[in-house]
């Protein structure tokens, strides 16, 4: 684990400035090679000249190649400690494999349908993770595999950011609160068919945008909300009735404002689990390591960049809780 220090931004710039020299000195290594061989072909040497383009060649793909994906990766990297791993008390990075959550807790959070069977795929790539006061929080880059096309090679796939919330106490809750076109229709139809417990509510009674899908599992069918969430009630009683184990259900104050200023700022489609004590939040085109152009000077100012703005409002969205 990383800590967030006030010198920081002074080891990632340098980072970045050793990564790109390093990409500097390799490409104009090649350009020696390439003027070479033009000299070369100039002077009908052709045996060296050809040697030179060819050792070129073999450079551009292994050595340049690498030394491109390692300036990609240190801005990712920068970007990320600078604005999500500042907000943590401590965190992780890992390029690959994800951190912080597995593909199991991704299909238990049962926000969005993903393909059952042996040959279903959640891929788990660029991810930090770390404690946050008395929350783990980890966002992580994924692709989620949603259907297959019988007979054909091609699926419906969802890529995005999955930020997850694991809450210091048990929320006695279980909903889930959608963008409605995050998906293909009959594939939400079909997905939430096959959860009985979560009756679908009217989302502007409980407090949401109108517009979004809101399904509950609070008992009896009773909006959860809140018309709740701004401390309401729905039918003389506190919105969200009773979990079966008898806890209290009432969402936090302010837990509606939240989460439509979440849904209302991303310009991706959103999705929502809270379930018991771990909120689930995924951002569907948002990604942690998007293709930063390597012409990309490594300046103070890149410093400030936030691939990741929703975390923001998500993070405010999981304090109410």
């Amino acid at each position: 684990m990383t800590k967030y220090t006030n010198g920081t931004r002074k080891e990632e710039l340098e980072k970045l400035v050793n990564a790109h020299k390093k990409l500097r000195n390799v490409t104009y290594g090649l350009i020696a090679l390439l003027v070479v061989a033009l000299i070369a072909a100039i002077l009908k040497m052709m045996i060296p000249s050809i040697v030179c383009l060819a050792v070129m060649v073999l450079l551009r793909f292994t050595v340049h190649r690498t030394a491109r994906e390692e300036y990609r990766q240190a801005m990712t990297d920068a970007a990320l400690t600078c604005s999500v791993g500042a907000k943590l008390d401590e965190f992780e990075l890992k390029e690959k494999g994800g951190t912080g959550i597995t593909r199991e807790e991704i299909r238990e959070a049962k926000m969005l349908p993903i393909r059952d069977g042996e040959k279903s795929f959640i891929g788990l790539f660029q991810g930090i993770s770390g404690p946050l006061k008395s929350m783990d929080v980890s966002l992580n880059d994924v692709t989620l595999q949603q259907y297959q096309h019988a007979g054909e090679k091609g699926a419906e796939v969802a890529c995005g950011t999955w930020m997850r919330f694991v809450l210091p106490k048990d929320t006695g809750r279980d909903l889930r609160i959608l963008a409605p076109d995050i998906a293909a229709e009959d594939l939400l139809e079909e997905f939430f068919t096959s959860q009985p417990e979560l009756i679908q509510q009217d989302a502007a009674d409980a407090g949401f945008r109108e517009q979004q899908l809101y399904y509950d599992a609070a008992a009896g069918g009773q909006a959860a909300g809140a018309a709740a969430a701004d401390g309401q009630t729905v039918g003389g009683q506190a919105a969200g009735g009773q979990a079966a184990n008898g806890k209290a259900m009432t969402l936090p104050v302010g837990f509606a404002s939240a989460v439509n200023d979440l849904f209302r700022k991303t310009p991706g489609k959103a999705a929502l689990s809270l379930r018991g004590k771990n909120l689930d939040i995924f951002i569907k085109n948002r990604v942690l390591a998007p293709n930063y152009p390597v012409s990309t000077k490594p300046e103070e100012n890149f410093l400030s960049t936030d691939p990741i703005p929703e975390f923001k409002d998500a993070l405010a969205l999981a304090k109410t809780l």
